[in-house]
């Protein structure tokens, strides 16, 4: 049954989940987990996290820009 839904047996599952829904928060989640001093365990989940991610999507990309930087 790999790759059909569940429910209805029937259908092709397609992995439709984008980089920017799972990474939008986590960079801010985990300067924010150190700022506040919250307990390792958490800090630690959140970094494992990012490498989990980044083992699925590659490592960031330099992010863009704006173009006033250049002048």
């Amino acid at each position: 049954m790999e790759g059909k839904c569940l429910k209805c047996k029937e259908g092709r599952i397609i992995f439709t989940i984008a980089e920017g829904f799972i990474v939008k928060y986590l960079e801010t989640a985990i300067k924010l987990a150190e700022k506040y001093d919250v307990d390792n365990y958490t800090k630690q989940n959140l970094r494992l996290l990012k490498n989990a991610i980044e083992g699925i999507f590659g490592k960031e990309r330099e992010k863009q820009q704006n173009i006033e930087k250049w002048f």
